[in-house]
């Protein structure tokens, strides 16, 4: 059987188009941004208790930050809470160790 090029250009066209949307559709996933500290302007110095007490970082967009001490740059991630829920108890053995 012989397919013409247009005929397989449209197999091809129907085929991702059936792929994108299952994945869409299927795999469900959320990425971006959090809100940490939203309320302050962008270059205000912060500090993040989970990153250093002592050191103060540049606030550049949402959840990254500059650490213009050693040059690092942090992202601020947020934790599943069910993961969390699972550590916590963990954690707080390791701490009064």
């Amino acid at each position: 059987m012989k397919f013409s090029g247009f005929t397989l250009f449209m197999l091809l066209l129907v085929l991702l188009i059936v792929s994108v949307l299952f994945c869409r559709c299927c795999m469900q996933y959320s990425e971006g941004f959090i809100a940490y500290q939203e309320n302050l302007p962008a270059l205000d110095q912060v500090t993040i208790p989970m990153y250093s007490d002592q050191h103060k970082l540049y606030k550049l967009y949402d959840s990254l930050y500059f650490d213009n001490k050693n040059g690092n740059l942090i992202e601020v991630e947020e934790v599943n809470t069910s993961i969390m829920s699972l550590l916590t108890p963990l954690l707080r053995q390791v701490r009064l160790m």
